[in-house]
């Protein structure tokens, strides 16, 4: 049986294949907008006309506009979420400025107290869900290189990439891709996860 995806396996994307996608699809729901604006637009007089099945077309495709202008939104922002986690992408302004949103202080202290509450139930000292006890030996495992990371993400003078960021959030919050959470995957991949992550530090 191969071994299901991993968040360490992640292959990157071609920045400019990026960009270029990432305007398509801005464009896209800013045509599906201003379609879906102009048929709703165009059903109210058809009504008032006594053009009801008209009128319901128009309608109909304002809502499809919507539909398209929602879909093409959803798709840019998961899209940019793939790429805040390769450096190469960060010559793309909406890539970049995403990124910048991952390390504000609260981010940072929100992941770092999520470190320590994971360590805290590893260890036995909060309450603990039954179904993550394979978790939680992986967790005591590497409890050294857990603190050390959950320390410098609290710790305003300690210089945090984005993508450092980007890395341990997915880690805690990926249950079938992070290899914190799926035995499949190997438990060295928590270790080779959390060593990216401090390089990415500068205490």
């Amino acid at each position: 049986m191969p071994e299901p995806a991993s968040i360490i396996h992640d292959s990157a994307v071609d920045p400019f294949l990026a960009k270029v996608a990432l305007e398509r699809l801005t464009a896209r729901a800013r045509d599906a907008v201003l379609g879906a604006t102009a048929a709703a637009g165009a059903a109210v007089p058809l009504v008032l006309l006594g053009q009801t099945p008209v009128a319901v077309a128009a309608a109909a495709g304002a809502i499809a506009g919507g539909v398209v202008a929602a879909y093409a939104r959803a798709d840019r922002m998961a899209l940019i979420a793939r790429l805040v986690h390769q450096r190469s992408a960060y010559e793309i302004a909406d890539v970049a400025k995403a990124a910048q949103a991952l390390v504000t202080p609260q981010v940072r202290a929100r992941l770092a107290r999520s470190i320590g509450r994971l360590v805290l139930e590893a260890d036995g000292f909060a309450s603990a869900d039954p179904k993550l006890a394979p978790s939680y030996s992986r967790v005591r495992e590497y409890r050294d290189e857990f603190m050390a990371v959950a320390f410098h993400l609290a710790r305003p003078a300690s210089r945090v990439h984005p993508t450092a960021v980007a890395l341990v959030d997915r880690l805690l919050s990926h249950p079938t891709m992070s290899p914190l959470y799926n035995e499949r995957l190997p438990a060295t991949q928590v270790r080779i996860a959390l060593h990216r992550v401090q390089q990415a530090i500068e205490s």
